[in-house]
């Protein structure tokens, strides 16, 4: 469960801020989805791969690649890249004429340093977490934004139906599942997918061998919140280092503890190690309460699907939380006493 975990993590990065339209990836190396036209494979001499470091400001061109290989990119460090794909016809017309935008923006992380996202433009509310837990290192895919997965016509040459994954009415890629797998499920909910690019005679689509489904669906399930909630939940924000830690009467040793950490974003609390995600637990506040309510459910990793209650207090940069066990009935004072089951913590801010 969360709380649990946060006692086994070390301390992280500051967090770097990334706009909802880039793309995070723990690698150097990945492939860039691209839909052409019907006709590319037969009328395209190659396509132009084109780079920016300052967010569109130049443009570099970096490679060419023939019809048919998988367009590539290789990153010489960590950052943010600004990728653009131009397509060289056989009759020398080129499609676009000049790159003057991405169509991806990808912000390599080998050294997997935390992100936030800021809210999105049209939401008043904070959206669901958007950085899913990274495959093993040898793949070389790429995770997608995360979108709403949407029903299409289209079927792949293998008869997989294809589905769009779009955030509100932007198209971010197509989507089909392996052979025996389907997505089904998904329709309707905001997922992030991982996979390989992979093409017919029709499109470009993106083959998911892997799914994160967001651990808030929606913002429209915080706009359910009171207003005095919804401003409460931006003091929690950030990353928060353990000052002490007790769990049911025992303190955890200051060495233990001083390399641990825990970053919230939107209503998630996000637990690490070796500055990987373990657990994603949602949240829920009652700031009405005396003392103020917490709870939190554990959405991804060790105990799944538990909620445990709990209660919180601000005091200025420190934040003390004491929690009670799964099952157990919520505290009433900030205490961790032998037998009580209780998690008593104080965090601080990291600036």
């Amino acid at each position: 469960m969360f709380f649990q975990v946060l006692l086994v993590g070390p301390i992280l990065f500051l967090p770097i801020v990334l706009e909802p339209d880039v793309i995070e990836f723990p690698g150097a190396e990945f492939r860039i989805p691209y839909l052409t036209r019907a006709d590319a494979k037969a009328k395209a001499d190659h396509f132009r791969i084109f780079v920016s470091t300052d967010q569109g400001k130049t443009w570099k061109h970096e490679n060419d690649i023939k019809p048919g290989d998988d367009l590539k990119f290789q990153a010489p460090k960590d950052g943010l890249y600004w990728l653009a794909v131009q397509t060289v016809w056989k009759d020398g017309q080129m499609s676009p004429m000049e790159v003057r935008s991405a169509s991806l923006k990808v912000f390599v992380n080998t050294q997997r340093r935390p992100v936030i996202r800021p809210r999105e433009p049209a939401a008043n509310t904070p959206g669901a977490k958007e950085a899913p837990i990274p495959p093993p290192p040898d793949e070389t895919g790429l995770w997608s934004r995360y979108g709403r997965l949407e029903k299409t016509r289209l079927k792949c040459e293998n008869g997989q139906p294809v589905y769009a994954l779009k955030d509100r009415d932007t198209l971010i890629t197509y989507v089909a599942a392996k052979p025996g797998k389907s997505l089904a499920d998904y329709v309707g909910k905001r997922i992030s997918v991982y996979g390989h690019t992979e093409a017919d005679e029709l499109i470009r689509y993106v083959v998911a061998t892997y799914v994160a489904q967001a651990a808030i669906d929606a913002a429209s399930e915080i706009d359910g919140w009171g207003e005095a909630d919804k401003k409460e939940l931006n003091r929690f924000q950030g990353i928060w280092a353990p000052q002490s830690a007790i769990f049911d009467g025992k303190a955890q040793e200051e060495e233990v503890i001083k390399d641990r950490a825990v970053l919230v974003i939107a209503a998630n609390f996000i637990a690490t190690e070796k500055r990987v995600e373990v657990t994603t637990s949602s949240m829920r506040i009652d700031s009405s309460k005396s003392p103020a309510h917490l709870d939190t459910t554990c959405e991804r990793g060790p105990g799944k699907g538990e909620t445990l209650k709990g209660i919180y207090r601000f005091d200025g940069e420190t934040l003390t939380i004491c929690i009670a066990s799964a099952g157990k009935d919520r505290p009433t004072e900030f205490t961790s006493e032998p037998g009580s089951g209780r998690m008593l913590y104080v965090l601080k801010r990291k600036k």
